[in-house]
């Protein structure tokens, strides 16, 4: 590029079909040196690369797409005893299919066609179409030979699924439900000594139960309401007023409201649940009544 051609791209930024064709190009190479590349180092460069990139260009994210996921996934299959490679893919992931908000994007400038959908439902969608994409993400929280024992990993991995659940909530929760081994990873995440993976977990709880007969049943029935109480007795009770209390009383509420099963066990379970009356709200007022 001429010294003029460097003048108005910085002056004038790039024309948007331009960049779009140039960032198209560079996540094209980027994905190459991840799939094919030789060194470690090299390939790990290479994801940073990409992470970076997707941070400040909706045009790249909008490229990710059917290049993108399935090399991030091979690496989540195959490159294992690789941990920081593993984390970039998550971390790459979790930015292909996180919405942006609103202030973020007009900072860009990247405007994309009125009638086209926003790059990280896109990549949503194509990655839910396969339920077996998910339950990789979910069998990344459990112990033992399917999951690893990272914090940061699973941090990731738990904020890749609420970026999913937040762009196509409704095919995320179906996939969940292929395997119900899935829900019991997170429902594990809520007695983690790691406070910052059981509040990622509850978070993501209310949201695929709220709607959801079928999670709200599985979670209930592997003991979420002692789980909920626990956290909540642990938050101080009624009077801590925290985030975190109040995505656990949300999370009961959804639970219970509407489904007469989960109602059933509630009763059935009173008499263990010793601190009930110091978390009474219209909910429970509600269920005396049905």
């Amino acid at each position: 590029m001429n010294v003029f051609g460097r003048v108005a791209k910085g002056v004038f930024g790039r024309p948007s079909g331009y960049a779009q064709q140039e960032d198209e190009s560079v996540v094209e190479g980027l994905l190459h040196q991840i799939s094919e590349g030789r060194h470690a180092e090299d390939r790990r460069d290479a994801m940073a690369q990409l992470r970076d990139l997707l941070q400040d260009s909706s045009s790249a994210q909008l490229s990710m797409g059917t290049m993108g996921i399935p090399v991030m996934l091979s690496v989540l299959q195959e490159d294992r005893d690789d941990i920081e490679l593993v984390k970039g893919a998550l971390e790459v992931l979790y930015l292909s299919m996180a919405m942006p908000d609103t202030a973020a994007a007009g900072k860009a400038g990247e405007q994309q066609p009125e009638c086209s959908p926003p790059p990280a439902l896109i990549n949503a969608d194509l990655y839910c179409r396969a339920p077996d994409n998910v339950l990789l993400l979910l069998g990344l929280l459990r112990d033992g030979p399917e999951g690893i024992d990272d914090l940061y990993v699973r941090y990731t991995a738990l904020q890749a699924m609420g970026a999913l659940l937040a762009a196509c909530p409704d095919k995320f929760q179906a996939c969940v439900l292929s395997s119900p081994l899935g829900v019991v990873a997170l429902m594990d995440l809520l007695s983690s000594p790691m406070e910052v993976l059981r509040n990622e977990a509850l978070v993501l709880l209310v949201g695929l139960c709220s709607g959801c007969v079928e999670i709200a049943g599985i979670v209930a029935f592997e003991g979420g309401f002692e789980k909920l109480l626990g956290i909540c007795k642990a938050e101080g009770g009624p009077s801590g007023g925290g985030v975190v209390l109040q995505d656990a009383t949300e999370l009961m509420n959804n639970l219970l409201r509407g489904n007469l099963a989960n109602q059933r066990l509630f009763r059935y379970n009173i008499t263990r649940f010793n601190n009930l009356h110091a978390f009474y709200t219209p909910w429970l007022h509600t269920l005396w009544c049905t």
